[in-house]
This record gives C-alpha cells, structure tokens and sequence, in this order.
C-alpha cells in the first residue's frame, strides 16, 4: 500500500502550559504558534535571517523549535527532523541605477545566488533540551504573573534601543522612573486590544479567560519585563 504523507502548511499549532514538576496545567496561559510546514515527521522552518551562522548558533539556544515539536506531538504528530530553510537578507539597497523597483528586486535575487546567501540547515533534536524548554516556557508564564501580581515590571536599560530603534514601551518606563503614574500614561498613549497576536489569526485573541503566550512574547520577556 501507499504511504500516505501528511502535510500541514502554516499550521496553528497550540498546547496546555504544563508544570513540568507536578504535571499540572496553567489556568492563566496556554501555548500556541505557527508552523511554517510539516512533511511526514519533519518540520520545515523558512527564516530571513542577517546572518546565517548567527542564526543557526543562536537556534541551538533558543527553545523555538523544541517547543514547537511538543506541541505538534500533543496532537498526536512526532517529530523527528526540523530543517531550518535559511534566506539571507539583501544588505543592498534601492539607488539610481533601478530605473524601476522590477530593477531593484532582480538585484537582489542576483545578489541571493552569491554562495552562503541561501541554506539549508538540519537542526538535531535533542531530547534533553525538550525538558528545558518545558521548564523556560513555565518560568516565562509565572514571572509574567508575578509581575502582574505585584505591579513591578523588571526593566532593562540595555533593552531600550534593540534592533536600532526606540522600544515601544520607553514612554511607561520613563514615567515610572519619575514617579509617575503609569495607568494614565497607558490610557493616554496607547491603545487597548484583544489580539496582541496578529501572526495567530482569531485565535490570537485567546478565549477571554486564558491567556495566550507565545515563543515570542515568552523570550521578549527575557530581554525586558515589560516588553
């Protein structure tokens, strides 16, 4: 008989947030995000990345995969190979020589057959660092209730100008840096949602009683509180 591959492209995949001491579930939080595509037991991720060998370092760090992989097999799909489909990201930019943007796009394609512009990378599953991510992702959920709980967000200076640009959040930080209050700030500055997971879709928008946390809302938390 033929065997029958499944695939699954852009995929939700979501999963209860589980203490990995005593087996209990979240009632504040469960887990989802989006897969680029699964084929059979290999789960393929499409990045566009400023530099590969970065990425494929940090990739060793971070809990993304993994999590994802654990997700995938509470619905009953295991997987065994993750392959990372890197792209990276042009450094030229749009000049006088691009008469029109159809110019500018066949530069950069010529630019992406450079060699080690494009690669493929398989990413070795490690079942030790499954239990750590289990463990990272229930850390990153009670912090975020014991912020709440207490009304003090951790904050980190260093954190202000990532990626080259003013974090959205400076204007709460500064005001409780003077003392201010920060409520009326937020009231005044920013604007409420029920969907802080565009990515997501509807499902985003969690079910008004469970929160929804992501890879990566749960690693911002990493670099800032109050991110």
């Amino acid at each position: 008989a033929a065997v029958v591959t499944q695939t699954r492209n852009e995929h939700l995949v979501t999963m209860p947030l589980v203490n990995p001491e005593t087996g209990a579930q979240s009632r504040s939080f469960v887990f989802a995000g989006r897969v680029d595509l699964v084929e059979g037991d290999c789960l393929i991720d499409w990045k566009t990345v400023g530099d590969i060998q970065r990425f494929i370092t940090l990739s060793q760090i971070g809990f993304q995969t993994e999590l994802y992989a654990i997700a995938l097999e509470h619905i009953g799909e295991k997987i065994s190979r993750v392959v990372f489909r890197l792209i990276c990201r042009p450094t030229i930019k749009l000049c006088s020589k691009d008469a029109t943007p159809l110019d500018y796009e066949n530069r950069c394609l010529e630019w992406l057959t450079q060699p080690g512009k494009m690669e493929e990378h398989e990413l070795f599953l490690n079942p030790a660092k499954f239990e750590q991510a289990k463990y990272w992702l229930w850390g990153a959920s009670k912090r975020i209730l014991d912020n709440r709980k207490t009304g003090r967000w951790l904050t980190n200076d260093r954190a202000c100008y990532t990626w080259n640009r003013e974090c959205d959040y400076l204007r709460l930080c500064l005001a409780s840096a003077e003392g201010g209050n920060i409520d009326d700030v937020a009231w005044a500055a920013y604007e409420t949602t029920d969907n802080s997971h565009t990515e997501l879709g509807e499902s985003g928008k969690g079910d008004g009683e469970t929160g929804i946390l992501t890879y990566s809302s749960a690693s911002l938390l990493c670099l800032c509180d109050r991110k």
